[in-house]
């Protein structure tokens, strides 16, 4: 991997080599199909030639297994089939059914986990919002000490949760990124707020599927809440659940989903706008 603009070191035909894959870089599916093609080869699985998707196992004149991820088929010479939830696999990967429920739920809980005790806040106390509707960010303040304080890497977990399956704490760790050049302590400790919010709704998670609603936009955006720069931030949210058709129409302003994204707000409307955007 080439060194990053900026953090060169060794000379400029040095380049990293990764210990592990990294969720986002090029190589990260095909590490993934590879260690899943492993696992499934100690059940007599091989990849199918038709879509690498699936794995197949069984010759001619013998029962035929399908697989894809963790659960399989098996379909004997007769036409009769039936199907049986692969259990082994599930010592080595989070395997979990969503047959009945017919939705899909995007959660990050073993990340929160781990978050959580990186700083020392596994059995802190809740918070009921990621960032208090008084609480303002500024420049003034009193320094913090960065060498003691990874400032930066905590904005970059939390920013990667925000992109994943937490949109309803954008607005906050968006708010907290702004001072990543120079935090001051003030700034450390609304990004802890916002760990500890993650502490209190770690079981939280992005649903698809579910209901008939059409594909919904909203927009919207404070006026002036940057104190320093007096800018304004804009936000966006899309709801999609399986339609395809687009209606414009005036929204009210207690109806505004994306406010969630654009201002810190009040518990009661900050958990209605959280529900509303499917985060549950």
């Amino acid at each position: 991997m080439q060194q990053l603009q900026g953090y060169e070191q060794g000379g400029p035909n040095v380049v990293y080599h990764l210990k592990r894959t990294l969720y986002g870089l090029r190589q990260a599916p095909r590490a993934w199909h590879t260690r899943l093609k492993e696992e499934l080869g100690n059940f007599e699985f091989v990849a199918s030639l038709a879509t690498r998707r699936s794995f197949v196992s069984g010759g001619r004149g013998a029962d035929l297994r399908h697989c894809v991820g963790g659960r399989h088929s098996r379909r004997g010479p007769g036409g009769g089939a039936d199907c049986e939830d692969e259990g082994t696999l599930a010592e080595n990967f989070d395997v979990r059914d969503l047959r009945e429920a017919r939705t899909l739920k995007l959660t990050q809980k073993k990340l929160t986990g781990e978050l959580l005790g990186r700083q020392g806040l596994a059995g802190a106390r809740a918070r009921s919002v990621p960032l208090g509707a008084r609480k303002n960010l500024t420049k003034e303040g009193a320094p913090l000490d960065t060498a003691r304080l990874p400032y930066s890497e905590l904005i970059g977990s939390l920013l990667y949760f925000s992109v994943c399956t937490r949109p309803d704490i954008a607005q906050a760790v968006g708010a907290s990124a702004r001072y990543t050049s120079a935090p001051l302590e003030a700034h450390w400790a609304a990004a802890l707020g916002v760990v500890r919010y993650l502490a209190g709704t770690a079981e939280a998670a992005i649903t698809f599927g579910g209901s008939g609603e059409v594909l919904e936009a909203f927009c919207d955006a404070d006026y002036a809440g940057d104190i320093d720069t007096k800018r304004s931030t804009t936000g966006y949210v899309f709801l999609m659940y399986g339609g395809a058709e687009v209606e414009l129409a005036y929204c009210e302003t207690e109806d505004m989903k994306a406010d969630i994204l654009t201002k810190a707000l009040a518990p009661g409307k900050f958990l209605n706008c959280k529900k509303e955007i499917g985060i549950a």
